[in-house]
């Protein structure tokens, strides 16, 4: 028995609840995290989906982009369609996780990777640079706040 989907916009849990929002938002096929006054709602919409490579787990599928995922290729989270193999199923599906951090709003969640449980998402970046997504390898001995926090999100309903 499969997972339901449901559609999100996935929001950087470090800076929620400051007035301060940053999305997930792919972009030339790239995630990136982008803030609220430049976001393209419909490239931060995805629907959670059965994870491809575990139906236990999630799968991010783009709303504006048929057959799309986001997956992580060389650690990079990027969106790619999906190719039907079994490592690119694998590098789609993320285990929900408790969140590293606690943040000002609440528990986060943070997404592990399936083929690569030691690595989760994170966003390595400060705006207004660039802020990349990708799997990284969780440092508990690691004790910054700003490095737990970008390791942990919160799923909205979807903004577009």
């Amino acid at each position: 028995m499969g997972l339901p989907n449901w559609r999100v916009t996935v929001e950087a849990a470090g800076w929620a609840g400051d007035g301060l929002e940053f999305y997930i938002q792919h972009s030339n096929f790239l995630a990136y995290l982008v803030g609220l006054n430049v976001l393209s709602k419909p490239d931060a919409s995805f629907y959670m989906v059965p994870g491809l490579a575990d139906e236990r787990h999630f799968s991010f599928l783009a709303q504006n982009y048929p057959d799309h995922y986001l997956r992580h290729e060389g650690f990079r989270l990027k969106l790619h369609k999906r190719s039907g193999d079994e490592l690119f199923d694998q590098d789609a599906t993320f285990e929900i996780t408790p969140g590293i951090a606690y943040t000002n709003i609440g528990p986060g969640i943070s997404f592990r990777s399936h083929n690569y449980p030691d690595r989760y998402l994170r966003y390595i970046g400060q705006p207004p640079n660039p802020v990349e997504i990708w799997a990284d390898v969780y440092d508990a001995s690691n004790g910054d706040e700003n490095y737990r926090m970008s390791f942990s999100f919160h799923t909205l309903r979807a903004l577009g």
